[in-house]
């Protein structure tokens, strides 16, 4: 975060927004702490509370619509190595289904309320009935963060070689659910 906000602003807004974000890290993390399950608390901590925390912080210097592109840009330098792992990976068949094995995997680990649709040779398809992503948002206040974790999806998975990721929706873009779709190219 410190390296973000050193590149983007200036060093006399240094500490507030650092402040900030750490004020805002140790408050959520302390209220979620005994509320979540230990795995939803996890991902929450590694993936969820930063983003929120970086969106309150930017918003000392800057308007919320600023500080939104601010976050997609920390979001995105921070899954910057996961998309090209992904990009790699896929590069074969085999690859992409370990891909989709993995996905699996992780998605039977709980943070996710889902129902799996398919999940063969030919491509993997889920819908996501709560997100844990849209639920802390809309309870820190900023569910139009929300979209953001949406597109961070097209733009760690539109690029993957033998996969084609496609989704009509999403809850945090106003849908009913999420659905996920990896088809084999």
């Amino acid at each position: 975060m410190k390296q973000f906000v050193e590149k983007n602003f200036s060093p006399n807004q240094l500490p507030k927004i650092i402040k900030t974000f750490d004020n805002e890290m140790e408050k959520m993390e302390n209220a979620e702490k005994t509320q979540l399950s230990p795995k939803d608390f996890k991902v929450a901590s590694n993936s969820i509370f930063d983003r929120i925390a970086a969106y309150k912080a930017f918003q000392c210097y800057v308007d919320p619509d600023q500080a939104r592109g601010y976050c997609k840009d920390y979001f995105y330098a921070r899954v910057e190595g996961v998309r090209k792992l992904l990009h790699w990976l896929t590069k074969t068949n085999t690859g992409a289904n370990i891909f989709k094995n993995i996905f699996v995997m992780g998605l039977k680990k709980g943070v996710l309320k889902y129902e799996l649709k398919t999940h063969n040779k030919e491509g993997l398809a889920f819908d996501i009935h709560q997100c844990l992503y849209h639920d802390l948002c809309e309870k820190y206040g900023c569910p139009e963060l929300t979209g953001l974790f949406c597109k961070g999806d097209h733009f760690l998975f539109d690029d993957m070689k033998k996969i084609d990721f496609q989704r009509s929706q999403t809850l945090g873009e106003g849908g009913e659910l999420c659905d996920f779709h990896f088809n084999n190219r």
